[in-house]
């Protein structure tokens, strides 16, 4: 038997699009943890077949972060966006951190300045995370100014196995926003292979969910920053 690697933590996905650039994030800014990865399709699919946040889908959200806390993990990383206030109500019922997908994104978002430029491929995040960034913008005591478009087509193009297809309307997608930005934000995790070439084209600092939620999970559990 092999010993653990290091700090366990467990990441929930909607979509296994999103395994590979937390993956990569954590290989790249925290390589002595131990993520390890809860996949459930059915989320996804299920959300954007009732158009709604439902209490069914809330139940199941409490009950992945349960079960991260049960293998073990340190912290309950959720990788899916669209469920935020299911994962907000899910922090009681663990005692262990839980993280919503973007919330570490915005955080620093915040600190590049007040106008925000924000990309999503499903409409359902980006009414969730206007509200959110609203929230913790009031919160510093700050004014915002949000630009929000979707990239249209390209969530359905991933779903077909069509990654060059859902890249392009990315790029295509944040080459549309305003200007002026103080920064550019990629809502999906599986917009983060895309980062540095929008920050390239766009000439904008451009951020992404994975590389942020990992480096706020190693702070949040007190693991020194060179570790």
């Amino acid at each position: 038997m092999t010993a653990a690697k290091g700090v366990r933590i467990a990441i929930v996905h909607a979509t296994r699009n999103s395994l590979q650039p937390i993956m990569e994030a954590f290989a790249k800014h925290w390589p002595e943890a131990e993520p390890v990865n809860l996949l459930d399709e059915s989320l996804l699919i299920d959300r954007r077949a009732a158009n709604e946040l439902t209490p069914e889908l809330s139940a199941r959200i409490a009950t992945l972060a349960r079960h991260g806390e049960t293998i073990g993990g340190r912290c309950v990383l959720f990788s899916c966006s669209a469920f935020g206030a299911a994962i907000e109500a899910a922090k009681t019922e663990v005692g262990i951190p839980v993280l919503r997908p973007y919330e570490a994104m915005i955080e620093r978002a915040l600190e590049a300045g007040p106008r925000l430029g924000l990309v999503a491929t499903f409409q359902p995040t980006i009414d969730e995370m206007t509200l959110e960034i609203e929230a913790a913008a009031k919160a510093r005591g700050m004014a915002v100014t949000i630009e929000p478009i979707l990239a249209k087509g390209a969530l359905d193009a991933l779903g077909r196995g069509d990654h060059e297809t859902h890249d392009a309307k990315v790029v295509e997608a944040a080459l549309d926003l305003p200007k002026k930005c103080d920064v550019i934000l990629l809502a999906q995790y599986s917009m983060a292979p895309m980062r540095a070439r929008i920050e390239q084209l766009t000439k904008h600092p451009t951020l992404s969910s994975p590389a942020c939620a990992v480096d706020k999970v190693k702070a949040m559990l007190g693991e020194p920053a060179g570790s």
